[in-house]
């Protein structure tokens, strides 16, 4: 098989493309053929030979993956040959193939794409866990997210949005800004061109900021840490702004705030079934999604070839039937995975309440079109999905993310 190799600690360019012995599955073991590996800033300092984690040369980057298992060890349940899955590996999955324990995988619903299912574990389960197990983020409470535009800050700032937090974007641009308002922030701070402190003081009110999450640290951490809120609580995930801070302990007194370390990638080692929960409620929340948003998707692609009466009828029922057969995978899965009912509930409240909306139009298919920009090519507004919707000579259709967008691994359309 062929394999992207690390044979010294270097750059991207210092990779080279090898060939390795095709792997074989032992005791609790799969092997997967990989469709999509994702590559995180931490990949960077993995083959520099500056992260925590220093494998034994040579070795191949890559920490998260999504394939389909093509042989099981002996002593494997709950998997077969065939399923699709994703995976973490700490590194080693840029390769035609994988050999890894089952309980680091997790099988993935038919409706999600391995390119974005690729880049689910690593970006969305930290900040997942950083605000839900970490920092306990509750509805109606102001998360500030620094470093907001890079792959985890805008996972933190769509989930915190899911959440129900207000959600402070704070980047080094306005583009990049606009970039996570696209994506649910609904304020943002330059810290580029004005004072992160102020900023925050102004836009937190006399209570602070409940949650601050901090993928950057550097200059950045303590006017952050000085706008928490009474019982703040300041997350620690990395420092890619340089340089590690050290924190003024008078303030963490002063204010009864908490300094919480999220140390993601530990925890799946330490807590693997605490992980594996994290994962299939992320999995639950995001299939309710792209049911909610396929069917959106689906009346798009149709409205081109509307006609009154028997078209809007016919749409009609393909849309209420593709909900159906969702909603019977949803409920599978949750039997399946064991996630519980309420978690399996949160997906079937999204479809209920689109095919509410739905029935309040009562005409099914062409009242999408209200929806929608006036003009080709006109965004719409920011939604949790992103995207563009744009008209072609058919009617309307769903525009792939941009390449920047793509960048960010969204799980969501």
């Amino acid at each position: 098989m062929k394999a992207l190799l690390c044979s010294r600690a270097g750059t991207p360019d210092d990779l080279t493309i090898g060939d390795l012995p095709d792997p074989i599955a032992g005791p609790g073991q799969a092997v997967v053929r990989v469709e999509a590996v994702a590559l995180n800033f931490f990949d960077l300092l993995i083959i520099a030979g500056k992260y925590q984690y220093k494998p034994e040369f040579p070795f191949s980057p890559g920490a998260e993956f999504a394939g389909c298992i093509e042989s099981l060890g002996p002593d494997v349940e709950g998997f077969a040959a065939g399923d699709r899955v994703i995976g973490y590996a700490r590194w080693g999955a840029a390769r035609e193939k994988v050999v890894i324990r089952t309980e680091k995988l997790i099988k993935i619903p038919a409706c999600l794409e391995v390119d974005r299912a690729a880049g689910l574990i690593v970006t969305y389960g930290t900040s997942y866990y950083a605000l839900k197990d970490r920092a306990g983020l509750q509805r109606g409470e102001t998360l500030a997210v620094l470093g907001a535009s890079g792959g985890v800050g805008l996972a933190a700032v769509e989930l915190g949005k899911l959440m129900g937090a207000r959600v402070i974007a704070c980047a080094s641009s306005d583009d990049k800004l606009d970039f996570a308002k696209q994506h649910g922030a609904d304020d943002g701070v330059n810290y580029a061109s004005g004072d992160l402190r102020d900023g925050l003081k102004k836009l937190g009110g006399d209570h602070g900021i409940d949650v601050v999450y901090d993928p950057i640290g550097d200059r950045y951490a303590e006017p952050a840490l000085r706008s928490l809120a009474w019982y703040g609580r300041y997350l620690v995930v990395g420092f890619a702004a340089g340089q590690i801070p050290k924190l003024p302990l008078n303030l963490v007194l002063l204010k009864s705030c908490d300094v919480r370390g999220v140390f993601w990638g530990s925890w799946t080692e330490r807590e693997p079934a605490a992980h594996r929960v994290d994962l299939h409620e992320q999995e639950v929340e995001m299939a309710g999604d792209e049911v909610v948003h396929g069917l959106r998707r689906a009346a798009i692609g149709h409205v081109g070839e509307h006609r009154p009466g028997h078209a809007g009828e016919q749409f009609g029922g393909q849309m209420r039937r593709r909900a159906d057969a969702l909603r019977a995978e949803i409920d599978l899965a949750g039997i399946g995975l064991g996630i519980g009912d309420e978690l399996a509930d949160r997906a079937r409240r999204k479809i209920r309440a689109h095919h509410q909306r739905v029935r309040q139009r009562q005409v099914v298919g062409i009242q999408y079109v209200h929806e929608l920009p006036a003009d080709p090519g006109q965004r719409c507004s920011p939604s949790p999905v992103g995207g563009t919707l744009a008209t072609c000579s058919t009617g309307f259709w769903f525009a792939r993310a941009s390449a920047s967008e793509v960048s960010s691994r969204r799980p969501f359309r």
